[in-house]
């Protein structure tokens, strides 16, 4: 076991970073540090950041389309590091992968309720297509209907504990 030398707790999966040591350090010690500078903590040497050899401003763009949770990750290095031109990139490019996100969970949750229409209540309202909402409104007049019976079960139930006493 390693001890970051930020917060000085012993931890696992410390990260290391590319220093020319590779220190390493908690990714929420060393997030906060990068916050506000582009250097080691502990020699101060720059931090390089792999960018999986991109060539160009389009190349990386380019790998952003292709892999977004890639791009998501890694937005918060990509910010404190890239050039400044590079950075107007990911900004443009990040209402694409809301879309894209926006998309996929769509997607997921399409696949839920295709799989258990009753998936329907956990799927925020934004999700929910019109036969959704249909089906809702079915389950709760069926969750309501159980509920009465269940209530009227339970009356019966407690009057007939009582008949023989009269």
């Amino acid at each position: 076991m390693e001890t970051c030398p930020i917060c000085l707790e012993i931890g696992e999966n410390l990260m290391k970073i590319s220093c020319p040591s590779e220190h390493s350090f908690h990714s929420a010690c060393i997030e906060a540090w990068l916050k506000n500078n582009s250097n080691c903590p502990l020699c101060r040497q720059n931090i390089k950041i792999d960018m999986k050899k991109f060539d160009s401003v389009n190349d990386f763009i380019n790998f952003c389309r292709s892999d977004y949770f890639y791009f998501l990750e890694n937005m918060k290095w990509y910010i404190n590091f890239f050039p400044l031109d590079w950075q107007l990139e990911c900004v443009k490019i990040a209402p694409y992968v809301l879309t894209y996100i926006t998309d996929k969970t769509q997607e997921m949750c399409n696949k839920a309720f295709e799989n258990n229409i009753y998936t329907v209540k956990f799927i925020p309202e934004n999700m929910k297509t019109p036969e959704m909402h249909e089906i809702e409104k079915n389950i709760k007049k069926e969750d309501e209907y159980e509920s009465r019976v269940l209530r009227i079960s339970y009356q019966i139930n407690m009057v007939s504990r009582f008949l023989p006493y009269f």
